[in-house]
């Protein structure tokens, strides 16, 4: 393939772009019953919840929202839609220039050491890379994008390996897709991956970062999200320099267990193969993946004899992590979760998992009357 010019090789770039430091923050008073606009307008400004059913009764069927925007690009963008929303809803916006909170005095901080940029491998691929500001080599982690592609949201959990100290790359793997990118990113579309295509993509990501002089090639994770679940598995079964593999509520599902023109081998060969130990994290309401489905794949960890940390959300529902679909997002268990896997990391990368034992942690809090049929997708 063609070769195309790099639009930002972030450690030798000149430049690379600095992750924006100001929080921005306003009120936005809407009736109760919101409308589907209101809707589309929480999930893609990542509005914070917590508060507003607390503040509706104080001003009587009205929500009182908080509303966060994390990047100073985005403030002109956020006021002027929440302002033509507030006039369609019947509701108001009470903004407020910048003002700093001990949250956004520390996010401004993290900000300020690390750096991010889009880079294109040599094939043409283009990927989403944060890098903390450190003075040795640093582990890597390459995040896989949920079925939506590299979206927002993608990339805020690639700055947050970064400001845990790690290297993160979220690489596209729908590079080969020509149709529609924003109904896709709308989830209204579906590209199915081969694991061919996959390996070969992810093989890619390996040697830009082995390239990369801050990088600790022999410090590599994998953590694959929903879709992509299945391909954390399938490249730490194909590579022996892949020290880590997380999976969050992906890779177990019932269809996953087939073959096909897409999926090429048995995931339990693929399990069977394991190069490192496997920390997999699913929810109890997950439409997706049943408990039944989770204890399969605990099973063939075992059998294979593969080290592993297995956990189930009490509640949670599929795409729990996801901070952009409020009916989805679970605080609490994305918060813990996201802990479990930094300490998982810390302690695989740091030699604490001894690979010539066994290593096996299953923790679940689910209902007796667990019933898969009751589990619904949430958005």
């Amino acid at each position: 393939m063609q070769r195309r010019t790099d639009i930002g090789d972030a450690a030798e770039s000149e430049k690379p772009q600095e992750i924006p430091s100001v929080v921005f923050r306003f009120h936005l008073i809407l009736p109760l019953a919101v409308g589907g606009n209101s809707r589309l307008f929480l999930a893609r400004y990542r509005v914070d919840v917590s508060s507003p059913y607390l503040n509706a009764m104080r001003l009587s069927n009205r929500f009182y929202f908080h509303v966060i925007c994390s990047r100073s690009d985005e403030k002109l963008d956020i006021c002027g839609a929440a302002s033509k929303l507030a006039q369609t809803e019947g509701g108001k916006t009470c903004p407020r220039k910048k003002f700093y909170t001990l949250e956004s005095r520390m996010a401004q901080k993290n900000s300020a050491s690390i750096r991010s940029s889009m880079v294109r491998f040599d094939s043409g691929i283009a990927a989403f890379w944060a890098l903390p500001k450190a003075k040795t080599k640093r582990p890597a982690v390459i995040l896989l994008h949920e079925r939506y592609g590299v979206v927002q949201h993608t990339k805020d959990l690639t700055l947050k390996l970064a400001q845990a100290g790690y290297i993160g790359l979220a690489p596209d793997l729908f590079s080969r897709f020509q149709g529609d990118r924003k109904a896709l990113t709308r989830g209204d579309v579906r590209v199915e991956l081969r694991d061919d295509e996959v390996l070969k993509d992810l093989g890619e990501a390996i040697d830009y970062l082995k390239k990369r002089s801050a990088v600790d090639a022999s410090r590599i994770g994998i953590v694959g999200v929903c879709q992509t679940g299945r391909h954390a598995v399938l490249l730490a079964a194909h590579r022996t320099d892949v020290s880590a593999c997380v999976v969050f509520y992906g890779a177990a599902g019932g269809k996953e267990w087939g073959t096909d023109e897409f999926k090429q081998e048995p995931l339990e060969a693929l399990i069977d193969n394991l190069s490192s130990p496997l920390l997999g994290i699913f929810g109890e309401a997950d439409h997706v993946i049943s408990i039944d489905d989770v204890l399969k794949f605990r099973g063939c960890l075992e059998r294979s004899k593969k080290g592993y940390h297995i956990r189930i959300y009490r509640d949670a529902p599929h795409g729990w992590l996801n901070d952009t679909m409020p009916g989805r997002y679970r605080k609490e268990a994305a918060r813990d979760a996201w802990g479990l896997m930094l300490a998982y990391l810390k302690k695989t990368f740091g030699g604490g998992w001894d690979r010539d034992r066994l290593h096996w942690a299953f923790e679940s809090d689910i209902s007796t009357s667990y019933d898969f049929t009751k589990n619904v997708r949430l958005e």
